[in-house]
């Protein structure tokens, strides 16, 4: 109940990547249908930078690298189409198994606010680099 409450796709595979365990989250974020998971990779929702995904062979490789960081990717849906996301691993070793889980957010819209900043950013410093006359700022005390 409380993982399903996650606003944010939790994810944890086994120690080659395959889906153990599916949050409601990363189903509604990626389009995957709980309970068709099972067996699967968790390489197809990760898109590289010539959009194909990493090899499943070396998803297990790939997951322990990026135990304990915070890395931001591509995201993969099942319709094939990418977002930017911010993955978190862990990895935890329970019941004798070899486990990892992926917190992964879609960070979709704070990518695109960054661009409105820094084209704001650009457009300011157009006008400024423009102007003809001199521009000088002062705060509310008259200091330059």
């Amino acid at each position: 109940a409380i993982m399903n409450s996650a606003l944010n796709a939790i994810i944890t595979t086994d120690n080659t990547g395959r889906f153990e365990l599916v949050n409601t989250s990363a189903c509604r974020i990626f389009g995957l249908i709980q309970g068709e998971t099972d067996g699967k990779s968790m390489a197809s929702l990760i898109a590289l930078d010539d959009g194909s995904h990493p090899p499943e062979d070396s998803m297990g490789q790939f997951l322990h690298e990026a135990a304990g960081t915070v890395r931001e990717l591509q995201g993969c849906r099942v319709d094939g189409s990418t977002f930017p996301m911010r993955m978190s691993i862990s990895e935890v070793n329970s019941e004798g198994q070899h486990l990892f889980t992926a917190i992964l957010r879609d960070i979709t819209k704070e990518k695109e606010h960054q661009a409105r900043v820094a084209a704001e950013e650009r457009k300011t410093a157009a006008i400024m680099n423009s102007a003809l006359n001199a521009i000088i700022t002062t705060d509310n005390k008259g200091r330059l």
